[in-house]
């Protein structure tokens, strides 16, 4: 089966005006979700992520409890969801049908029956999944990922021996950390090479290869930051880093649980993401915020790696001599 794709994020500042056909399926079906959960037909599912998508949105997650942002991750959309199978004929059918013409031509009528099931079938055949044409919380989940049919190696794993001759000690290799390393590769598309050898040298070097899970200061040093979305009286310490590239502040905590479909990332924060996500959330930071996969594959050197990474050239020597020791591993 292929990796689970993490949800997608869509808001109005990285969707409107897109000219990509798969994120416009998104907000088509987000449109759709939106009117099916609000009764009506107020939105457009013209793909638009305009102010009134936003509005409503908003609107949406106030009454449900979320956080109030317009941005719909992971926990948004995971709540917007509802199971459509045959003959179901309503607008959550309707949002069902945009992200299935993602990946085959289909009719959007609205009308879920005989067609649409079958292209349903044929999809969850190809991710390895239950087919029975139910569209329920994982095929949701396949259908909303931009990278359903992954490229390069799609089951990608790192041993235990081989970190320990990278560095990192055998008493922090756990089998948790190890499953979180390999849901972490194959989620986030860490997948060749380049990709690894760069992830795990920084990722050693800025952990201690495993030593530290989180910030060693207590995050006062955060408190009433707004650049890092810490609005909350105690958000300095609560939303210090965490993993082992230390996800940073409230805002970030946020896009991640979103991309996780995990709310207690927020909820409980650093003590949470160090525990159960110290790879994963260095994965986010690694894709979802600076984007450094395609860095990577252009033949980046450790010095730019680094300069993402960190800002500056903090640690250079180390994390070029972890580098080295990863080229030779894998």
């Amino acid at each position: 089966m292929a990796t689970t794709p993490a949800w997608p994020s869509l808001s109005q500042a990285n969707c409107q005006g897109t000219t990509n056909a798969k994120v416009k399926s998104n907000v088509k079906a987000l449109q759709c979700l939106l009117n099916y959960r609000n009764g009506n037909t107020a939105l457009l599912d013209d793909g638009d992520f305009g102010n009134l998508t936003t509005t409503a949105v908003m609107s949406y997650q106030s009454k449900n409890g979320l956080f109030v942002d317009g941005v719909v991750g992971g926990i948004t959309l995971a709540k917007l969801i509802v199971n459509v199978q045959a003959t179901v004929t309503n607008s959550a059918a309707r949002a069902a049908q945009h992200l299935l013409s993602k990946f085959e031509s289909i009719v959007i009528d609205s009308n879920f029956g005989p067609v649409a099931g079958g292209v349903a079938k044929t999809f969850q055949g190809k991710m390895g999944l239950v087919q029975d044409g139910l569209i329920g919380p994982i095929s949701w989940q396949y259908l909303c990922g931009y990278n359903a049919y992954p490229t390069g190696n799609t089951n990608m794993s790192v041993t235990s021996s081989q970190l320990q001759q990278i560095g990192w000690p055998a008493n922090v290799l756990t089998t948790a950390m190890l499953n979180d390393l390999s849901s972490c590769l194959n989620r986030f598309q860490i997948n060749t090479k380049s990709r690894l050898c760069h992830f795990i040298s920084q990722c050693s070097h800025e952990s201690g290869c495993g030593k530290w899970t989180k910030e060693l200061a207590n995050g006062s040093a955060y408190e009433g930051r707004l650049d890092l979305g810490n609005t909350q009286p105690g958000d300095g310490p609560k939303f210090k880093g965490g993993g082992y590239i230390q996800l940073t502040g409230r805002y970030n905590y946020t896009l991640f649980a979103n991309a996780m479909g995990d709310a207690n990332i927020v909820n409980k924060g650093v003590d949470y993401v160090a525990t159960n996500y110290p790879w994963s959330s260095a994965g986010y930071f690694w894709t979802g915020i600076k984007n450094l996969n395609p860095l990577c594959d252009s033949g980046a050197t450790v010095q730019s790696i680094t300069q993402k990474v960190n800002g500056g050239s903090n640690g250079l020597a180390e994390r070029q001599a972890y580098y080295n020791k990863c080229v030779q591993v894998f």
